[in-house]
C-alpha cells in the first residue's frame, strides 16, 4: 500500500531515498528491535511455564492431603 501510494504521487518516479531508508528501517528493526522483542518473549515463556508448573504442584499437594488415611 505505501509502495504503491508513493509511486502514484511521484508520478511513477519512487525516488532512491525511499527505498534506503526503507532498508535502513528493516535494519534497524533487526539489530535494536528484533532483539529485544525475543528476549522478553523468551523471559515470559518462561514465566509462564514457571507459574503453571506451580499452580500443578499446588493442586496436586492439596489433593495429596486430602486423600483420606487408609488404615491398616
Amino acid at each position: 500500500m505505501t509502495f504503491s501510494l508513493l509511486f502514484w504521487e511521484n508520478s511513477g518516479v519512487v525516488r532512491g531515498y525511499v527505498i534506503a531508508c526503507v532498508f535502513l528501517a528493516m535494519a534497524a528493526y533487526d539489530r535494536i528491535v528484533s532483539r529485544n522483542v525475543f528476549v522478553l518473549l523468551k523471559k515470559t515463556g518462561r514465566w509462564i511455564k514457571m507459574k503453571i508448573i506451580h499452580i500443578r504442584v499446588r493442586r496436586e499437594v492439596r489433593n495429596y492431603e486430602e486423600e483420606p488415611k487408609q488404615k491398616e
